[in-house]
């Protein structure tokens, strides 16, 4: 049971968003504060978000 607890509190991550008028930045980091990636530049347009979903699911493949 201990094992299955400590496997899920290590699998999650973490996503800031520094959001402004027209340019964003976005951090990912784990449950440590570790650093594991970084999105920045990210334009306030749907092209913007497709980056971001794309960035995102990359993360998920990574990590899970």
């Amino acid at each position: 049971m201990n094992d299955s607890i400590i496997k899920v509190n290590l699998s999650k991550v973490f996503i800031g968003i520094d959001l402004a008028k027209e340019t964003h930045v976005a951090k990912a980091i784990n449950i440590n504060g570790e650093l594991i990636s970084t999105l920045s530049k990210l334009d306030n347009s749907i092209e913007g978000f497709q980056m971001f979903d794309d960035w995102v699911q990359n993360i998920i493949r990574t990590i899970f």
